[in-house]
């Protein structure tokens, strides 16, 4: 029978790069986990894209939630996610349900964006391995996130033997990273907004270092003095800045449109309405990054921009990519882009 001897890792910035023990020793894996459990933002996600999603035997409850807005539980079906035990309610800062976790005798639990504390007394309590993946360092995403994720798929690629899994979606990654970057844009005055950060939240909402945007070199013009990668502008800058061209992410559509018929003139004070050019995009953020979105914005941005890009083409060959056979069942819902 193979031995893993998984070496410990634990940095003061909460960024764990191996199964870990808060006790800092080794596990010694005697086969490969079979059984599992996932807790936090994200962590169900990249179980998925690695199509471990068959091993689960514990969900939390936030998982069972708005399927049909998220890729990840679009892709793994109602049918499921609804037959898996609950092991808590989910979200950040809420600890899971210990006795339940035990009771279902996982070989793992694969955590992401889990308090270091709360990691320690789920250890203490329940004695089972603890796999931490990273979506990267706080809030929203640069590059580095992409990174952290890409070393996250490897980890896993090791753990459950499925290294050509995780080379091949890596392996996507930067092919589509090297791809986009071809692409030379003009300098614009462009915004992004609708951003969901612990929620829906309206046009205000924006990031310093949205991915899409970064990927294809766009700088947030409105954030560039922004201490945190979230922020919320202020309307008065955004009506002083008066972009040229505004994305805007479909989690926040609802307030978007309620503030639309409420403020009517700040939005038909802008450039971008009076010129049609407020378009909106997947939503990015929902618990955590939507990381197949990240690509295919940046497909969608270089079309609305005046390239040529078959978006239909695109969302198919990405949502197939990290979601295998489900671009049709994921694009039901998503495709065509709606205009604002």
């Amino acid at each position: 029978m193979k031995i893993f001897l998984i070496s410990i890792t634990i940095l003061s910035t909460l960024l764990f790069s191996n199964v870990i023990d808060i006790n800092s020793k080794e596990f010694k894996i005697k086969t490969i986990p079979n059984k599992i459990i996932v807790i936090g933002p994200g962590a169900l996600r990249l179980v998925t894209i690695m199509n471990l999603q068959n091993k689960l035997v514990g969900i939390e409850k936030i998982e069972r939630k708005s399927i049909k807005f998220s890729e990840y539980r679009t892709a793994i079906g109602k049918k499921l996610i609804t037959s898996l035990p609950i092991i808590g309610a989910g979200g950040p800062g809420k600890l899971p349900n210990l006795e339940k976790i035990i009771s279902l005798k996982p070989d793992i639990i694969i955590s992401s964006f889990i308090d270091k504390k709360q990691l320690e007394l789920i250890w203490q309590k329940t004695g089972i391995p603890i796999l931490c993946l990273s979506y990267g360092l706080g809030y929203g995403g640069n590059e580095e996130k992409l990174k952290a994720i890409k070393k996250s798929f490897i980890l896993m690629g090791k753990i459950f033997q499925k290294k050509q899994r995780a080379e091949t979606i890596v392996n996507f990654m930067n092919t589509q990273e090297k791809e986009l970057k071809k692409y030379k844009l003009k300098e614009n005055n462009l915004y992004v907004g609708g951003m969901g950060f612990k929620g829906a939240h309206g046009i205000t909402s924006s990031e310093k270092y949205y991915p899409s945007f970064e990927l294809l070199g766009i700088k947030n013009n409105l954030t560039k003095n922004a201490k945190a990668n979230h922020i919320f502008i202020q309307k008065e800058s955004l009506l002083t800045q008066n972009p040229n061209v505004i994305f805007l992410d479909l989690f926040g559509k609802k307030i978007i449109k309620e503030n639309l018929k409420s403020q009517p003139i700040l939005y038909k004070s802008l450039s971008a309405y009076k010129n049609k050019k407020i378009y909106w995009l997947l939503p990015y953020n929902f618990y955590s990054t939507n990381i197949s979105n990240v690509y295919i914005n940046s497909w969608i941005i270089l079309q609305r921009l005046g390239f040529n890009i078959n978006i239909e083409s695109k969302m198919a060959h990405i949502y197939n990519a990290f979601y295998k056979n489900s671009a049709k069942k994921l694009m039901k819902s998503r495709y065509p882009i709606m205009n604002f």
